[in-house]
Parts: structure tokens; C-alpha cells; sequence
């Protein structure tokens, strides 16, 4: 509970909380990620479900961000905006920036009272 959380926990916790069929998803590719992995199948379902993007590298133990704990939320739960939120420290140039700016449209994020989401900060355990 006192580490910060992982792609890993991210790709169990939505997966459970999808309730994503873990029974035989196809395999996404990730060469860090073997088939005798603790969660393999819980990261192949997560990928097939577009939370986490395609590539060579799903990096399982890598502590994830706000910005991906976003991105994954938004498109787990297949949310949209109905209004543009923007933050102080996330340009538009940010991969991430719609995936933020629906998150707070949801109210399900205000970010902090400064203004800003602090996009790159990992999450913390609890």
C-alpha cells in the first residue's frame, strides 16, 4: 500500500473493474510481459481494449502517471466531455491533454488548486 502504483496494478484494478474477459485474450506483443506473467492475461485484455496502447513495451513494474491513469480511465470507460477543461502545465501539445480535459469534464479529477494536473506525477499508493 505504500508504493506507488504500477501499469500493472492499473491494467488488474480496470480490468477487474471492467470486468474485461481475461479467459483467452489474444497476445499484445510486449516483450517485457511473458505469458508466465503474474497478470499476463489481465495486461493482454487491458491492451485489447485500447487502455493501453500497442507498442513493444508495456513496462509492468514502471510506476504509472496521472496523464496514463487518465488515458486508461477515459477509454476503459469509453467517457467523453462535454466541455474543454484545461490545466497551467498541460499544453496543448500534451498527448494526453484530451484524455485530462474529459477526466475533469467528468468531474472525476479537478486537479489542485493551483491550476495545474501535474500530468507526469506518479501514483501514489495508499
Amino acid at each position: 500500500p505504500n508504493q506507488n502504483i504500477t501499469n500493472v496494478h492499473v491494467a488488474v484494478m480496470l480490468g477487474r473493474a471492467l470486468k474485461l474477459d481475461v479467459s483467452n485474450p489474444p497476445d499484445p506483443g510486449y516483450k517485457d510481459v511473458p505469458k508466465n506473467h503474474y497478470a499476463y492475461k489481465e495486461i493482454a485484455a487491458a491492451a485489447e481494449a485500447g487502455i493501453f496502447p500497442k507498442g513493444h513495451y508495456f513496462y509492468p513494474s514502471k510506476p504509472s502517471t496521472r496523464q496514463s491513469m487518465a488515458r486508461a480511465i477515459v477509454v476503459g470507460f469509453n467517457l467523453s466531455g462535454d466541455r474543454n477543461v484545461s490545466f497551467l502545465d498541460v499544453p496543448s501539445s500534451n498527448e494526453y491533454k484530451d484524455y485530462i480535459s474529459t477526466l475533469a469534464s467528468n468531474e472525476i479529477t479537478t486537479g489542485y488548486t493551483d491550476g495545474t494536473f501535474k500530468p507526469k506525477n506518479e501514483l501514489p499508493g495508499m
